[in-house]
């Protein structure tokens, strides 16, 4: 069984240690000491990392055997090692995870929601809640942990035995029978728990919300606390101001300017979309016009940058007012790397099985496509041989009327 330094000086983050095993592992070798001031994975924190002698610690865990199994990139000799905790690593996870403790607890008291779940990530740490919670409940409970924050709350690790623990106010109930480790801060919170947590709640530095949603039955809270608020608040700042600048309007008006650029987006985007309309049907009576003219009302036309749904829309207009027609139309993507094709034919000519004109000429392109009877499109990358599939496409129709 190792010695657990972790929680018997939590601050205790570099000491000598005895390397017992040495075994290989995917990553390099796993380790087991005789003590460690690792943290391992467990209650929703990671683990701590840092080094063995030289060897750098990527992951820390527990076996059933209450033994603590450290993951290194190297083998290390047996005998006396150095271990040494990553400060900044082990600061923030402390902070989140005794953020977590405060926030739930305040959650608790003010509108009784149970923390049901909890996950601490790289970028954000976040809490389930048995119940839907209001903004502005959840407002005063940031407040109010906070407060308890500025109070400087004493934070301490009991081990009670059993009577004791039964006549203490749990905020939930123990997941192990004994050696129950039980996390006091003040007189706000009491709650069962292995992991590192500060002093007291000073440690914790700040608590802010940044996103909250309905989850389930419940909600689901993300949060930041210590180093990690202060860089979300500087981040965000930085991107206000550069906004501010960008749409020449102060920090306090860009939700309204922003919703102003939406609704001027939106309308623009509208216009836009009306233009095309027009343009489309402007070029479809066109496209109308030619295939009554041309020969035996076929017509192979290339159209500049247009996507595939207009040439769709162009076919079923045109052949609409020419139903005795064939159209086959290409366009090549705006920097000329891709081709589409699309051939299509006039509800008169039932006997004719589009698809027999449009599969030569997209092996031409060396593309893919598909369709029915009527009307068949795709595309392909070889936009250089556009008039070469045109001409496999003309000369199977020739074959087939």
């Amino acid at each position: 069984m190792t010695r657990l330094i972790y929680l018997e000086t939590p601050e205790l983050l570099e000491c000598e240690v005895q390397v017992l095993s040495c075994e290989p592992h995917p990553e390099g070798a796993v380790l087991s000491l005789d003590q460690t001031p690792f943290y391992p994975e467990g209650g929703g924190q990671p683990s701590d990392t840092g080094y063995i002698g030289s060897a750098a610690v990527t992951m820390v865990m527990t076996n059933g055997e209450k033994e603590v199994l450290h993951i290194v990139d190297r083998p290390v000799p047996l005998g006396t090692q150095v271990a040494r905790v990553d400060r900044d690593r082990r600061l923030d996870h402390t902070q989140q995870h005794a953020a977590q403790h405060l926030l739930s607890a305040c959650l608790l008291e003010l509108c009784n929601a149970k923390t049901i779940g909890f996950h601490m990530s790289e970028a954000y740490t976040s809490i389930d809640l048995d119940q839907k919670i209001e903004k502005a409940m959840l407002e005063r409970a940031v407040l109010m942990a906070n407060e308890a924050v500025r109070e400087a709350l004493p934070i301490e690790a009991l081990y009670p035995d059993e009577a004791a623990l039964q006549a203490l106010p749990l905020r939930k109930r123990p997941k192990v029978e004994d050696n129950i480790r039980v996390i006091k801060i003040g007189d706000l919170d009491y709650s069962p728990c292995g992991g590192t947590h500060p002093g007291s709640t000073a440690g914790i530095g700040c608590v802010i919300v940044t996103r909250s949603e309905n989850y389930k039955a419940g909600t689901r809270i993300e949060f930041l606390a210590g180093e990690r608020a202060i860089r979300d608040t500087l981040n965000k700042n930085a991107d206000l101001t550069v906004l501010s600048q960008t749409l020449a309007t102060p920090v306090s008006e860009i939700v309204a300017g922003v919703e102003k650029l939406l609704n001027s987006q939106a309308r623009l985007e509208k216009e836009l979309r009306l233009a095309k309309t027009a343009l489309l049907d402007f070029e479809a009576q066109g496209l109308a016009d030619a295939l009554n003219k041309a020969e035996r009302n076929q017509l192979i036309r290339i159209l500049e940058a247009k996507e595939m749904g207009e040439l769709r829309v162009l076919a079923a207009s045109a052949l609409k007012s020419v139903p005795s027609g064939v159209l086959i139309l290409a366009s090549k993507s705006s920097d000329g790397a891709q081709a589409q094709l699309l051939c299509a034919r006039g509800e008169a000519l039932g006997q004719l099985d589009i698809r027999e004109v449009f599969k030569p000429a997209i092996a031409v392109l060396e593309g893919r496509g598909g369709g029915n009877a009527t009307t068949a499109q795709g595309g392909g990358p070889k936009a250089e041989k556009l008039a070469e599939a045109l001409a496999a496409a003309e000369e199977a129709l020739q074959v087939l009327i």
